[in-house]
């Protein structure tokens, strides 16, 4: 199993765009191949925070993830909501 954490700040003009797009990508994502779980959360201090927490099956599932149209899609359309580059982190579960 991988968990991946990103971390997205939106410019805050664009904060309830970024929202919708995310919550249209976390549904899309959620019947991929190998998703347990996809969400994200606005940070309760930060606004224009968002972070998504996934958990897949495996590495190779989440890569597959990473080719969808819908990821192509919201990677296209991110830069013009957001304010700073894309932080993402993943860590291999085990055991």
């Amino acid at each position: 199993m991988i968990i991946t954490i990103a971390t997205l700040i939106s410019k805050p003009e664009k904060q309830e765009d970024l929202a919708s797009m995310l919550a249209q990508l976390a549904a899309a994502s959620r019947n991929d191949p190998g998703c347990i779980s996809y969400a994200f959360h606005v940070d309760i201090e930060e606004p224009t925070t968002f972070r998504s927490i996934e958990m897949w099956e495996s590495e190779d599932q989440m890569n597959a993830h990473m080719q969808t149209p819908h990821i192509g899609a919201a990677i296209a359309a991110a830069p013009d909501m957001l304010a700073a580059d894309i932080q993402i982190d993943s860590y291999p579960v085990s055991g």
